[in-house]
């Protein structure tokens, strides 16, 4: 917590108090770290990816040092980032000519709405690769402003 105060001759008024108070939220719970750890298992049993290196992305991405560091606010932009290098694990695929792992159907979004809702950024960013560098800085800025709300 930090306190200003502004005034002349030790004397305060309440427009020359200001109080910033920003605590981060709670830590995430085991499961919601096992959740994100499941994503970080499926790029490396489906793509390679070694895991330890995409938990160092994550953190540096986000600006911790470990998983037990990571606030709830952070729950969301870690799965924006899996998302990221699951589709750049995909396109990496389609690029070297191989067959990529094949989508569970199930899951296929059947109206637009749906499509539009379940992987609208991951979509748009495949269909247009030359804008994915500025949609991710821009949802990293986002974030980062939501966090300091």
């Amino acid at each position: 917590m930090e306190l200003e105060i502004e005034g002349s001759n030790n004397q305060v008024a309440a427009r020359d108090l200001y109080q910033i108070h920003n605590v981060p939220g709670r830590l995430l719970t085991k499961d919601e770290r096992k959740e994100l750890n499941s994503r970080v298992q499926m790029l490396a049993e489906e793509y390679g990816e070694p895991p330890w290196e995409t938990w160092r992305l994550i953190h540096q991405a986000i600006g911790v040092e470990g998983v037990n560091q990571l606030h709830i606010e952070h729950r969301d932009q870690a799965h924006f980032i899996l998302g990221l290098l699951e589709e750049r694990c995909s396109l990496k695929y389609k690029l070297a000519g191989e067959a990529p792992p094949e989508p569970d159907l199930s899951d296929e979004p059947s109206t637009l709405e749906d499509r539009v809702s379940k992987g609208g950024v991951v979509t748009w960013m495949a269909e247009f690769p030359e804008y994915a560098g500025l949609l991710f800085i821009m949802g990293m800025t986002a974030g980062l402003a939501l966090q300091m709300i």
